[in-house]
């Protein structure tokens, strides 16, 4: 079967949490199949074709010649020409509704959310990261009538129609190759206890109480690649509460620029927990926190805040500690029963060894895989209403970006 993995973001060196699922799903995939990695920047290294072009017909002319399409959106019109033609099979490890709801409901966000509508009203099969968010989206799939009679006697699970695929780990452990925090970055000592927050600060993240948590300790907390021209309002939160409590440099470091793909190793490999935490919103309730998924690669004893699937998940395998949201004092708790007790942090090590096995690439894809086996699709919901709202959104976006002249270019 020939298959395109469709990215919407670049693959490459430096990647973010999607472009690195498609990645690994592309190479899974390749195991069985006949695979095509696309994306918005070619990358030979990675085996990344590069898409001429983001334009609904030219990108369905693209694609028209595979026989299965993994990707987490389309436009409108290529929607239009590639339903029922090939099989489309829908990533939706991402709740865009709930994100576009944090931040602010932002053209982006907007276009976000109609987008995943409309792959939901016309996908032929979906993926998603845990099993809340397969009640999110069987829950929509019922609201848009395409939870039918005839899917429901074949399978009443709707297991063939939406299946779970987590963000795995690799099998290769991380490798520590060079010194990156310790007596490298001014102010971490060589024995300094660690804290390392992973990943971007999106508006969710409550980064500023594990900050105060920190405060007046001897914690080092770094948060990984903070782009200063990237600085939400979460990270500039954050920043301003360390400069507010005299941490920031001492107790605190925000470590500026992306760290690649492949050099993220070192820095776990020095980290003596990680941490994560986030707002009691409804995106938490549906995340799926990929930076997690780090830690437990690298063996790292995890504090988070409760309320989310993952934060589940190191409750029930006993690997690391969840805080109820907002609570520093249990944050300072938590952070000190893990770095003063070695030996606990030594067991949470064995523990991870088998959720590592659980979430190994190799194996959370499997469902995606007879997910792409050709089956029957239940009835299309209509698109007329969500095909005016991209339009409209596509427009604004484009007048945006290129004013008035740029937004009259036609479409190839």
């Amino acid at each position: 079967m020939r298959i395109a993995v469709l990215s919407h973001v670049p693959v490459g060196r430096s990647m973010s949490s999607a472009g690195i699922r498609a990645y690994h799903l592309a190479q899974e995939l390749a195991k069985v199949h006949d695979v095509t990695l696309l994306g918005p920047e070619a990358d030979e290294d990675r085996g990344v074709v590069g898409v001429e072009s983001w334009r609904p017909l030219a990108l369905a002319r693209r694609l028209a010649g595979f026989d299965a399409i993994v990707t987490r959106q389309l436009p409108g019109e290529a929607l239009r020409r590639l339903a029922g033609r090939t099989r489309l099979v829908f990533d939706l490890s991402v709740p865009a509704l709930p994100e576009a709801l944090a931040t602010g409901w932002s053209a982006h966000g907007h276009a976000a959310a109609v987008a995943q509508t409309a792959a939901l009203a016309t996908g032929d099969a979906f993926v998603c990261a845990g099993e809340r968010q397969r009640d999110y989206l069987l829950g929509m799939l019922a609201a848009l009538r395409r939870l039918d009679p005839a899917t429901y006697r074949r399978d009443p699970s709707f297991r063939s129609l939406v299946g779970v695929v987590p963000y795995g780990v690799s099998d290769d452990p991380p490798r520590h190759d060079r010194a990156v925090l310790r007596g490298v970055v001014p102010g971490i000592g060589e024995s300094d206890q660690v804290l390392l927050w992973g990943g971007g600060l999106a508006e969710w993240f409550d980064p500023e109480t594990v900050v105060r948590a920190v405060a007046g300790g001897d914690a080092r907390l770094v948060f990984l690649g903070v782009p200063p021209s990237r600085l939400g309002n979460a990270a500039e939160r954050a920043l301003t509460v360390a400069r507010d409590l005299g941490v920031l440099n001492t107790n605190v470091f925000a470590l500026p620029g992306w760290v690649p793909y492949a050099e993220r190793a070192a820095y776990l490999c020095e980290a003596d927990l990680g941490v994560s935490a986030h707002l009691d919103t409804l995106e938490t309730r549906l995340s799926f926190r990929t930076r997690l998924l780090d830690y437990f690669w690298a063996g790292l004893p995890t504090v988070t805040t409760s309320g989310d699937e993952l934060g589940e998940l190191i409750e029930r395998h006993r690997v690391g500690r969840t805080v109820a949201p907002g609570d520093v004092d249990g944050w300072r708790d938590a952070i000190r029963a893990l770095v003063e007790d070695r030996d606990e942090r030594a067991r949470i090590r064995e523990r991870l060894a088998l959720v590592r096995l659980e979430l190994a690439w190799p194996r959370v894809v499997q469902p995606l895989l007879r997910l792409l086996e050709p089956a029957p699709a239940p009835p299309r919901a209509p698109l007329g209403r969500l095909r005016l709202d991209e339009l409209r959104l596509r427009a604004r976006l484009t007048l945006q970006r290129r004013g008035w002249i740029g937004g009259a270019a036609p479409d190839p």
